[in-house]
């Protein structure tokens, strides 16, 4: 199963899979905020049930709550943060008809984190992308 989770989340086609495409922080970040792979993937089969949402991966795995982003910079500092549990992703979703866009919230944090915390910078090493989901 992991292997076919980091295979979904990767990107299906190999034309845009974080693997083969790559290999600075411009180029992560647009994979990651794309529209069909990073963070795209992760959220890209939604289906309501019982007045939520739950999002499938790769077919039978459901994303459990949130999508967790950490930076590694080059003098070993580590910032971390849960995407929609942070203040601007819940106040996307404390928008009008927002609700359920949870997609658009985490988009919304990781943005927010790249312009406005600079985690593109030359400094960043590392950025590791973290979820957990059930089967």
């Amino acid at each position: 199963v992991e292997h076919a989770l980091a295979d979904w989340v990767d990107g299906r086609d190999p034309k845009t899979s974080c693997t083969n495409n790559c290999d600075d922080m411009d180029s992560f970040w647009e994979w990651f905020l794309g529209d069909n792979d990073g963070l795209a993937g992760i959220f890209a089969v939604p289906r309501g049930e019982q007045g939520s949402v739950r999002y499938y991966l790769a077919n039978n795995n459901f994303l459990v709550a949130d999508v967790f982003l950490q930076r590694a910079k080059a003098d070993g500092t580590k910032e971390k943060h849960w995407l929609i549990h942070t203040q601007v992703g819940q106040a996307y979703l404390a928008e009008a008809n927002n609700t359920y866009k949870y997609l658009e919230a985490a988009q919304e944090a990781a943005k927010y984190l790249k312009e406005k915390q600079n985690w593109q910078d030359p400094e960043t090493e590392r950025i590791m992308i973290r979820f957990v989901t059930y089967n």
